[in-house]
């Protein structure tokens, strides 16, 4: 859970940190991605995949690492679109950089 200043501008190591000390009982990886807010206080959102930092392919392939038929499930949107728009987002970056995941 990216939650906080540190999580959030260093979320590659904590990713690792978190698969290096659960990877063997995780059973299913949700997706969404988290931008700061542009407010004057620090304030994270979650967003559609693509509109934040999170950097897909780094998690993905710690997911693979782990099970590659592990479920990640794309959640926490307001509409069907944002979630195919999400998909399609998710599916053309793997594809980009050499991942397949369907």
């Amino acid at each position: 859970m990216i939650n906080c200043p540190k999580r959030y501008f260093f979320c590659d190591d904590f990713l690792e940190e978190c698969f290096e000390k659960l990877g063997q009982e995780i059973c299913s990886c949700h997706l969404k991605d988290i931008r700061l807010s542009s407010e004057l206080t620090f304030r994270l959102e979650e967003t559609a995949c693509g509109n934040g930092i999170l950097n897909i392919e780094k998690y993905v392939s710690l997911i693979d690492k782990y099970d590659p038929d592990m479920p990640l499930i794309i959640e926490h949107l307001s509409a069907d679109e944002e979630y195919i728009q999400s998909l399609r987002y998710v599916q053309d970056r793997l594809k980009k950089a050499g991942m397949s995941r369907e």
